[in-house]
């Protein structure tokens, strides 16, 4: 779920449809809707509709020439995730979820083809420029707009509890074939969570199904942290955040049915038991 991709995505691009492919203008026959282009022509509604920049309610005109986006996929690499992957192209987490059908807990095998929802050229010949989120509510101390910067020196050789609770689920295998990247510990509604280590704050949102309000921050060395099924979210995208920092606030956000902390622990890449670096007292 957490890391970037370690090699550079490639894109690909989709000829079902050759003619509407080649040309890449159609005309619009009696009957037909933006989702009738879509069907056929094997491209997104919302593509359609941004490409052609229409508006509600979105009716076309017989003789009207349409602008037919070609679809476009990525095909997984080892090491690459659903974050990852949107953060480098640029497009929502939700809608790679939704439009590619992968179920929970959404981990991408590799060689899957992925369909790219929203995609555009410029976004994969300058990626990583990835969308950034909002700016409304942006803290002073945002760092910039792009791709969050370079991490802080890390202030401890361990890692700080992010709360105190008792354990609800340990790292590795469970039941039914899952597998828990991290650990989950019960805390009160509402009980402040603080940054295990100096960094920057990679995502914050809600995108990723399951995970309620999620935050990740990236540490110096290749690591990463993340919180999971928090109740308010108290830092954004490309904040510079201290150890010890009070980041958010818990709840039961996700598909969790209690108030509880799911945090992990990633270095390059790869899940680790954060049981093993995480400060004895």
């Amino acid at each position: 779920m957490v890391p970037l991709p370690r090699t550079k995505p490639t894109l690909s691009r989709d000829g079902a449809d050759e003619t509407a492919s080649n040309l890449g203008v159609v005309k619009v026959r009696a009957g037909d809707t933006v989702y009738a282009l879509s069907r056929r022509h094997h491209v997104g509604v919302r593509d359609i509709i941004r490409a052609n920049r229409l508006e509600p309610p979105y009716k076309l005109a017989i003789g009207q020439s349409i602008r037919l986006p070609r679809a476009q996929y990525h095909t997984v690499l080892a090491g690459e995730t659903l974050y990852g992957l949107s953060e480098h192209y640029g497009v929502d987490m939700s809608a790679m979820v939704r439009v590619n059908n992968i179920p929970a807990p959404y981990r991408l095998i590799v060689g899957q083809r992925l369909r790219l929802t929203g995609a555009t050229a410029k976004v994969a010949q300058n990626a990583p420029q990835a969308a950034t989120q909002s700016a409304a509510a942006a803290p002073k101390k945002q760092v910039r707009k792009g791709i969050p910067g370079k991490p802080p020196p890390l202030a401890s050789k361990y890692f700080l509890w992010p709360a105190e609770g008792r354990l609800l689920s340990s790292f590795g295998p469970k039941e039914g074939g899952l597998h828990n990247d991290g650990i989950n510990f019960a805390v009160p509604r509402g009980a402040p969570l603080r940054a295990a280590e100096n960094g920057i704050v990679a995502y914050a949102g809600n995108e990723l199904p399951g995970y309620g309000n999620l935050l990740l921050i990236r540490h110096d060395g290749g690591w990463m942290s993340a919180y999971a099924h928090n109740d308010t979210l108290l830092v954004s995208r490309g904040d510079e955040v201290k150890r010890g920092q009070i980041v958010s606030h818990a709840g039961s956000t996700g598909n969790v049915a209690s108030p509880q902390a799911h945090f992990e622990l990633r270095r390059n890449g790869k899940p680790v038991n954060p049981e093993k670096y995480l400060a004895k007292s």
